[in-house]
C-alpha cells in the first residue's frame, strides 16, 4: 500500500498536480484538477480553487491526549458530539462508521464568515490509533459560499475519501483494557470477602483463637469479641464486666 502511494506524483510548494504527501501531518492527499495547494503553514494543508478563491479545503491533524483516549463506541460518540458543539454545530447526530480500525464521520452545515457571507461547509473526520499507541484525529473541512457549494461538493468528497495516513496504525481503534488493574480489583474484593467471613466466624466462635482466646473477652450485651486491653466494647460501647471468683 505504501509503495503504491509513493509511486504517485508528488506536489510541492504552490503548484497544482494530482497528489501531495505531507511529512509533517503524516498523510497523503489528492489535489483535484483546477486546485492549488498552499503549504506555508506547517501544521495545515490548504487547497484553494483557482477559479474561485473563496472555495477552499483545509486538512489538519490533532493528537488526542492520553487522558482523553477514546476507549469505546460510547466515548467515540461523546467525542464527536463535543467536537460539533465546539464548532457551533447543533442538532446533528454524531453518526460514524468504524472501517478497518478507523472511525469516520461526515456532516455538512452552514456558517457565516466575519463579513456576514453565508458559507456552506463539508466536514469529514477520521480518528485512528497509531501503532506506537496514542490516537489522532484528521479533520478535513471544505468550505464555499452557499451559492458555490453544490458545484464544488464533489471535489470536497474526493479529497475527504482519498486521504491516506502514511504512518503505521494499529488495527484496533480502541486501546486494550488494563487487565492488571482489573486483576488487582478482583484480589481486593477476594481479600475483603475472606476477612469478612473470617471475622464472622471469630465472632460466633466460643474459642475463636485457640490458646490466644485468653487475651479476648466477649461482650455480654452484643456478643462481640474484644481485646483484653480494651475496657469498652467496640460495637456497642458496653463496659467489660470482670467476674471475680472468691478465694476458698
Amino acid at each position: 500500500m505504501l509503495l503504491a502511494l509513493f509511486c504517485l506524483p508528488i506536489v510541492t510548494g504552490a503548484e497544482t498536480g494530482s497528489s501531495f504527501l505531507s511529512d509533517q501531518l503524516a498523510c497523503f492527499v489528492i489535489v483535484p484538477p483546477g486546485w492549488a495547494i498552499d503549504t506555508n503553514q506547517a501544521d495545515e494543508i490548504v487547497l484553494t480553487d483557482r477559479f474561485d478563491g473563496a472555495n477552499y479545503i483545509s486538512v489538519k491533524r490533532y493528537n488526542i491526549e492520553q487522558t482523553n483516549q477514546i476507549r469505546s463506541e460510547s466515548d467515540l460518540r461523546d467525542a464527536i458530539s463535543g467536537l460539533y458543539r465546539k464548532m457551533g454545530i447543533e442538532g446533528i447526530p454524531a453518526n460514524f462508521k468504524i472501517i478497518e480500525g478507523k472511525a469516520v464521520f461526515e456532516i455538512d452545515f452552514e456558517t457565516y464568515d466575519i463579513s456576514g457571507i453565508a458559507y456552506h461547509k463539508f466536514l469529514r473526520g477520521t480518528i485512528c490509533r497509531k501503532a506506537a499507541d496514542g490516537q489522532v484525529l484528521y479533520l478535513i473541512i471544505g468550505a464555499a459560499p452557499s451559492k458555490n457549494y453544490e458545484a464544488v461538493l464533489p471535489q470536497f468528497k474526493i479529497v475527504g475519501s482519498a486521504l491516506r495516513i502514511t504512518e503505521e496504525l494499529s488495527p484496533d481503534l480502541f486501546p486494550s483494557q488494563n487487565l492488571f488493574k482489573y486483576f488487582l480489583i478482583l484480589v481486593v474484593i477476594g481479600l475483603s470477602i475472606f476477612f469478612f467471613g473470617r471475622n464472622r466466624r471469630v465472632q460466633k466462635s466460643r474459642n475463636p483463637l485457640g490458646r490466644d482466646s485468653v487475651n479476648f473477652w466477649r461482650c455480654g450485651s452484643c456478643g462481640r469479641m474484644n481485646h483484653s486491653e480494651t475496657r469498652f466494647c467496640h460495637r456497642c460501647g458496653a463496659e467489660r464486666v470482670e467476674i471475680r471468683v472468691p478465694r476458698g
